[in-house]
C-alpha cells in the first residue's frame, strides 16, 4: 500500500527542485547575495510556502480537478490562465534543458552537455507519456535521494571555508531588497508548483494535505537556508558560477562532484517532468494527441534553452513570477465570486 504523504511531498519536492535551484544559482540570486539576511527570509518563505501549497491542493480537492478539466476553477479566466500556464511550463523546461547542458559545460565537456540534454528529453517523453503515474514514480524514486545530497554538501561546505564571500548586510535597504526577492522567488515557483497542486489536490484526503504541505515548506526552507550559508562561506566564483552547488562538490572532492552531477541530473529530471506533464496537458486541451502535445512542449523548450540557463534563471524566471502574482489574484477573485467557497476551504482545514 502506497504512503499518500510520502507520495505527494516526493511530487512537491521533485516539482520544486529544478536546474535553478539544485544549481544553486536561484539561492545565490534570491537570497545569499543578502548574507546573513538570507537566514530570517528562508523562515519566511517557510510560512509563504505552506500557505499557497495547502490552499492549492485544498482547491483542487475541493472542484475535483485533473487533467481534462484543470483549468475549470478559473471560469471566465480559463483562457488566460491556459496560456500563462503554457509560457510558464515551456520556460522551464528551456531552463531544464540548458541546466543539463551546463553540467557537461561545468566539467569543460561541451559534448557531454549535448548528450545530457537530448537524453532528458527522450526520458522525459518516456516518463510524461505515462501520465501522472509516471509523474508520481520518478519523484518518488529521486526526490529524498537528491535533497540529502544538497544538505550533505551545502553543510560541508559550511564547515569547511573559514572565509566569508558576502558582506552580512546589516542595512534596511538590505533587508527590504531582499524581502522583495524572496516573495518574488516564491511567486515565480508558486505558479507552476500551484498550478500542478491544484490538478492533482482531488487525489489526496485533508489530513495528507496538510501533513505534505507542512512538511514541504519545512524541506524548502531548510534546503535554502543550508544552500545560502554554504554559498556565502563559499569563494567568490562559486557564488559568480552558473552551478554553485556543482563548483562546492568539485572543491570538497571529485568523489562529490560526480555524485552531484548525477544528482543535478536527476533534480532537473524530476523538474522537467512536472512542467512538461502540465504543458502537455494544457496543449492536449486543443490537441487531441496526447503524445504530439509532449513532443510539441519539448522542441519549444529546447528553442527557449538556447537563450542560456544564466539568463534564463537571471530574467525569464522574474516573469512568470508575475505570472505567479496574476495567479493568485485571478484565484482570488474566482472565489469570491461564490460566497462560502474560501470559507468552506478553511472549514475543510
Amino acid at each position: 500500500m502506497r504512503n499518500k504523504t510520502f507520495e505527494l511531498v516526493s511530487i512537491i519536492m521533485g516539482a520544486f527542485i529544478g536546474a535553478g535551484f539544485i544549481s544553486g544559482r536561484e539561492v545565490a540570486i534570491y537570497f545569499a547575495k543578502f548574507g546573513f539576511w538570507s537566514i530570517l527570509f528562508s523562515f519566511i518563505v517557510v510560512l509563504i510556502f505552506y500557505v499557497l501549497i495547502k490552499y492549492a491542493l485544498l482547491i483542487g480537492k475541493k472542484y475535483n480537478i485533473d487533467d481534462k478539466n484543470m483549468f475549470i476553477v478559473y471560469n471566465k479566466y480559463t483562457n488566460t490562465v491556459n496560456i500563462l500556464t503554457v509560457f510558464a511550463s515551456l520556460i522551464n523546461i528551456g531552463a531544464m534543458i540548458a541546466g543539463a547542458y551546463s553540467i557537461g559545460k561545468t566539467f569543460g565537456f561541451g559534448n557531454i552537455g549535448y548528450i545530457l540534454a537530448a537524453s532528458l528529453i527522450i526520458i522525459t517523453y518516456l516518463i510524461v507519456k505515462k501520465r501522472f503515474g509516471g509523474l508520481s514514480c520518478i519523484n518518488q524514486i529521486f526526490a529524498f535521494t537528491i535533497i540529502v545530497i544538497l544538505l550533505s554538501i551545502s553543510i560541508i561546505t559550511i564547515f569547511k571555508h573559514n572565509d566569508l564571500t558576502l558582506p552580512c548586510t546589516n542595512t534596511l535597504l538590505g533587508f527590504f531588497g531582499g524581502l522583495s526577492n524572496s516573495i518574488i522567488y516564491v511567486l515565480f515557483n508558486m505558479y507552476l508548483l500551484g498550478i500542478l497542486m491544484i490538478q492533482i489536490g482531488a487525489r489526496y484526503d485533508i489530513k495528507t494535505i496538510n501533513r505534505s504541505s507542512i512538511i514541504s515548506a519545512i524541506l524548502i526552507g531548510v534546503l535554502i537556508l543550508f544552500i545560502s550559508l554554504s554559498i556565502t562561506f563559499s569563494s567568490p566564483n562559486v557564488y559568480n558560477s552558473d552551478v554553485p552547488m556543482l563548483e562546492e562538490s568539485i572543491v570538497i572532492n571529485n568523489w562529490f562532484a560526480y555524485v552531484f552531477a548525477f544528482c543535478q541530473f536527476i533534480g532537473i529530471l524530476t523538474t522537467i517532468v512536472c512542467s512538461t506533464y502540465l504543458a502537455s496537458n494544457a496543449f492536449a486541451l486543443r490537441i487531441k494527441s496526447y503524445k504530439f502535445s509532449i513532443i510539441l512542449s519539448l522542441l519549444i523548450g529546447l528553442l527557449i534553452s538556447f537563450i542560456g540557463f544564466y539568463n534564463i534563471v537571471d530574467y525569464l524566471y522574474k516573469l512568470t513570477g508575475v505570472f505567479g502574482l496574476a495567479l493568485l489574484v485571478i484565484v482570488w477573485k474566482t472565489l469570491l465570486k461564490d460566497k462560502g467557497k474560501i470559507k468552506s476551504l478553511r472549514l475543510e482545514t
